[in-house]
């Protein structure tokens, strides 16, 4: 049995809000691969965006946040956008109605959300990553950090960022997606954790600049 079809097993059943991500939402981050933020929405269809993408991910963030709530220091998510879910450039919207999210994200509840460490899934055209990001650590601290199974890569230029990707096809229509992005981010706890305890306390407190994204 693979690790995805031991996650389906696993998963609690009609407690759950998330179904899986449709191959619509797959197409639609594929449109916005070379326009994220387009005037209007591709085909033209606000109502397929919040069928297919915006509701499974505000589902998602919801039901993470209840595997998740057992983690300390507490983790913070919110299903809006903006909030938990928003923009991997890292831009505020003045209006995030207007522009499709593509990018969900936890962070420490004790601090501002925008300046704190984040745990987050990325989803692009070609691939899902679920990643942590934060301040700037040292590489071999953070490799004793990782899990020995050679999946994580690791960044370190003004920060430091955790991640690996996932295959969209797999994960299709999959309610056990939901284990998987929550079983990686337990993974990168150790890590993430560490990243809270570098940022320093003016940040903390959410009157320092928030973390640099890409």
């Amino acid at each position: 049995m693979n690790r995805s079809e031991a996650r389906a097993q696993d998963a609690p059943g009609g407690s759950r809000r998330f179904r899986g991500l449709p191959r619509q939402a797959w197409d639609f981050f594929r449109t916005l691969e070379n326009e994220p933020c387009p005037d209007v929405m591709p085909g033209g269809d606000r109502s397929a965006y919040a069928a297919h993408v915006l509701s499974p991910l505000k589902a998602l963030i919801t039901d993470l946040r209840e595997l998740l709530a057992d983690v300390r220091p507490p983790l913070g998510s919110e299903g809006r956008a903006g909030a938990g879910l928003d923009w991997p450039d890292g831009k505020t919207r003045d209006n995030p109605e207007d522009c499709p999210v593509r990018r969900i994200r936890l962070w420490d509840a004790g601090r501002d959300r925008d300046s704190s460490p984040l745990l987050y899934v990325t989803f692009t055209a070609d691939h899902l990553e679920v990643g942590a990001v934060g301040p700037r650590l040292d590489p071999a601290g953070v490799e004793r950090l990782l899990p020995r199974d050679g999946t994580w890569s690791a960044d370190h230029d003004d920060e430091t960022r955790v991640s690996r990707r996932l295959p969209w096809e797999p994960w299709l229509d999959e309610p056990a997606l939901l284990q998987e992005i929550a079983d990686d981010f337990r993974s990168l706890l150790p890590v993430f954790d560490r990243m809270r305890g570098a940022v320093p306390a003016a940040v903390a407190g959410g009157t320092g600049p928030a973390p640099r994204e890409r």
